[in-house]
């Protein structure tokens, strides 16, 4: 890929010599408080409408403040300064300078630019697609860390954990698979080539908070913007920007399972805010885990710069990484249980092992079984998994004239995870240590040009190159003649051609956005190296996916006098299978001998996932916008879909590949529901927000337990409320509340795969801070974080659920 850099390079270079002869226009303008007063050291933030450039800067003892922007077209002014709601105007600059004040309001909704609905900056109000933002003051005020628990409290978001700070997490959108969500840093995608559905969840339970300025949440087909995996919806990190005088931030908590965690960021701004930054490091440790012996270490930090060429060429330099450490455990099993104790139902109510007899068990005791039907994840003291990703991105901005301006970016995504386990633990163990390595990385280059005609017309075209590369070592470590070694080693190109465009229209209350994306695969011969098996796939004609042509279109419009927005989403998906899930295989135990062999898993057939949604809803802004109520219903058909089988639908004397269990194409499904949410700033110091969502999620084919048809792992009824309220200058409150109805999961039990069911559960979870130092210079805060406030026992999937915790911390700023 380095030719591509340096031809990026190159082209910058150019560009930035054509760019210095540029005219400059200038935005000015007061801010002013409701009593008309000036606002000083408010933050002003100046974008043009396709995004490729921004202008940043403080207000002045006055109130008043002056950007210079490039060129004419249209442009987003925000305003934002605590204790105040957040504004954000759209103007046409035309070939003079422009005015424009801004009268702050102590309440209500921020308005915020958001560029996920459509790919470019848009004001919330002027959004036509379902979308939520959650800035830095909310993922502070809950005091969350990991991306899962950020978005848990977003209307049709489900996540789940595996037992604990660290463990194998899953996040499903509107009722859809993990691997139907696309997660992007800062627009530009991330996702692990090497994992199974070469999709982000490997790497969400290590994807931190460090230095975000806020997460957008786009619920709906996203496809023809962001191609492959964007099905349920899009979760956007975007990095804090930088910019302004130096400020920071250090934070520094301790509490229950040896929960430490210390971050730091920075932010500012030189040469007269043409070169801006941010960085920012974070250590989380837990010493002991949820049995004691779950030990987890993550170690990440980011790093961004924005240099202004010119004034109408920027460059963008951002990287991210993480490395870490966890202790994971023996998954939920029915191993040891007495037949009798198992329902002969497909239905199987689920009867945990009591916590007492699993911590015997945990210890090497029998334990005491009584009328359970099934083992919890218990311990499993020499299972580790190590990991790491780094993300580098490259991207150069150019307004080549009033109407017409592009952009150019290049990213890195490397991910490696290993997994280790010997023979102590309970349950099937291995003879002797395995070992798996795993390796991907995508390289990805993307140009496109922006074109704005009109202020009511914006154009955007582009392609994009992805390479994406897998190699996996695997290895059980045993005396010969029973080793097994097998190495695995393919890579993969991807084409795409997109285009789409946004009107705006009727004095901008109707907003009409339209994209269309096509793409297409091809595929290196794997090469493949195996000892002590015979790899199925040696001489295997490889076969590309099907070109996947993908298109969306959404429109909202704004009844004015009714301060009403109504919305309509819809649009067709796909997912591209993995390279794992083309060639992959590993060690499994079979559950009725108990014997550990390596199985090929998959199928170099597949065809993609394919997807076609509509949704359908209503924004009502009330009480002058110091409230919103949205309503939204939806339907996801899924008309195939892959899926791993392992209840006897492949069969190795018809299988080309000689599996008995794998990956397959299957008929899918559908999702379909409803989301409810409310979100409130009746006063400047007090904000509520709740919401309330119904999930129907079937599969056409009982795929994974035989005369079942509703997805796994997925919550019927989900509901949350969280109210965050100032009291006075120097204290506040953060209280939350999940609920989440029944679900089930399938585990093997009494000769057949079973779904067991789970019953619904609340948590709630309480913060309470104390400034202090309540002052400008070195703001000090101490909190205290109890989760699971109280203590309930719960069990997501067959792991039991963290008991009550506390942390305790203290943040200072700079």
């Amino acid at each position: 890929m380095k030719r591509y850099v340096l031809l990026l390079v190159c082209v910058f270079a150019v560009c930035g010599a054509r760019s210095a002869f540029a005219q400059t226009l200038v935005v000015t303008g007061r801010v002013l408080d409701p009593q008309g007063a000036a606002v000083p050291d408010a933050e002003v933030h100046v974008a043009r409408e396709d995004g490729t450039a921004t202008r940043s800067t403080t207000t002045d003892a006055t109130g008043v403040y002056r950007l210079e922007i490039a060129s004419a077209g249209v442009v987003i002014v925000e305003v934002s300064k605590p204790g105040f709601r957040r504004r954000a105007e759209v103007i046409a600059v035309g070939a003079r300078s422009e005015t424009l004040d801004i009268a702050l309001e102590v309440a209500g909704i921020d308005d915020t630019v958001v560029v996920t609905a459509a790919g470019v900056p848009q004001v919330t109000q002027e959004t036509s697609k379902a979308i939520t933002i959650i800035g830095v003051e909310d993922i502070q005020a809950r005091n969350q860390s990991a991306l899962i628990d950020v978005v848990r409290f977003t209307p049709g978001v489900q996540v789940r954990s595996s037992g604990g700070p660290g463990q194998a997490s899953s996040m499903r959108i509107r009722g859809l698979r993990q691997d139907a969500t696309a997660v992007l840093l800062d627009g530009l995608k991330f996702r692990d080539a090497a994992t199974a559905q070469a999709d982000a969840t490997s790497f969400l339970s290590t994807l931190n908070f460090i230095g975000a300025e806020r997460v957008e949440v786009l619920r709906g087909s996203g496809s023809s913007l962001y191609g492959t995996n964007a099905v349920g919806g899009v979760v956007n990190i975007v990095t804090s920007p930088g910019g302004g005088p130096t400020r920071g931030e250090g934070q520094f908590e301790a509490g229950s399972l040896g929960h430490l965690r210390t971050r730091g960021t920075v932010n500012g701004g030189a040469l007269a805010n043409r070169l801006r930054y941010s960085a920012g490091a974070l250590q989380f440790n837990l010493l002991d885990g949820f049995d004691g012996n779950d030990a987890n270490r993550s170690s990440g930090a980011h790093g961004l710069l924005h240099y202004d060429v010119t004034p109408t060429a920027n460059i963008m330099v951002r990287v991210l990484g993480s490395n870490d450490r966890v202790e994971t455990n023996s998954s939920p099993t029915t191993t040891g249980i007495p037949v009798a104790n198992i329902s002969q139902t497909i239905i199987v109510n689920a009867q945990p092992v009591a916590p007492g007899e699993i911590e015997r068990s945990n210890q090497g005791l029998a334990p005491v079984i009584g009328g359970a039907n099934f083992f919890p994840g218990r311990n499993d003291p020499d299972s580790l998994r190590t990991s790491a990703f780094h993300a580098t991105a490259l991207r150069f901005r150019h307004s080549a004239w009033s109407a017409v301006s592009w952009q150019a970016s290049y990213q890195r995504v490397y991910t490696r995870r290993t997994f280790t386990n010997d023979v102590l633990g309970v349950g099937f163990q291995p003879a002797a240590l395995s070992y798996s390595k795993i390796v991907g990385a995508i390289d990805t280059v993307d140009a496109r040009a922006f074109m704005a005609p009109t202020p009511w017309l914006n154009l955007t075209a582009g392609y994009e190159f992805e390479r994406e590369t897998f190699h996996d070592w695997q290895d059980n470590n045993l005396p010969l003649p029973r080793r097994t070694q097998t190495e695995t080693q393919i890579s993969q190109n991807a084409n795409a051609a997109f285009v789409s465009t946004q009107l705006a229209l009727v004095d901008r209350r109707l907003q009409v956005s339209l994209s269309a994306r096509t793409q297409g695969f091809s595929l290196s011969n794997p090469r493949l190296t195996a000892i002590g098996v015979t790899s199925p796939y040696d001489g295997v004609a490889v076969v590309a996916p099907p070109r996947a042509i993908t298109g969306d279109a959404s429109l909202a419009y704004l009844i004015a006098a009714s301060e009403t927005k109504l919305r309509v989403h819809l649009g067709n998906a796909f997912r591209a299978p993995g390279l794992y899930e083309r060639f992959g295989g590993g060690f499994s135990t079979d559950p009725v001998t108990g014997l550990v062999a390596f199985t090929a898993y998959g199928d170099p057939r597949l065809d993609p996932d394919r997807y076609r949604a509509v949704d359908t809803g209503v924004d009502q802004y009330l009480f002058g916008g110091k409230a919103v109520l949205s309503a939204t219903v939806f339907y996801n058909d899924v008309p195939s879909l892959t899926a791993f089988n392992s209840s006897g639908g492949i069969r190795p004397d018809t299988d080309p590949y000689r599996r008995t269990q794998g990956y397959l194409n299957s008929s899918g499904g559908f999702s379909r529901g409803a989301e409810v949410g409310i979100d409130a700033r009746p006063m400047s110091s007090l904000r509520l927000s709740g919401s309330y969502t119904y999930t129907r999620s079937e599969t056409a084919e009982d795929i994974v337990v035989p005369g079942f048809y509703i997805v796994p792992g997925v919550f019927g009824h989900t509901a949350t409320f969280v109210v965050t309220n100032r009291w006075g200058e120097r204290v506040d409150t953060t209280f939350d509340l999940f609920y989440g109805s029944e679900s089930y999961s399938s585990l093997f039990a009494a000769g057949r795969a079973r779904a067991y069911r789970y019953p619904g559960f609340t948590r709630a979870a309480l913060v309470a801070g104390y400034r202090v130092i309540n002052a400008a210079r070195a703001p000090t805060r101490a909190y205290v974080h109890v989760d699971n406030l109280f203590d309930q026992t719960f069990y997501e999937n067959g792991w039991r659920g963290v008991g009550r915790t506390v942390v305790a911390g203290v943040s200072v700023g700079f």
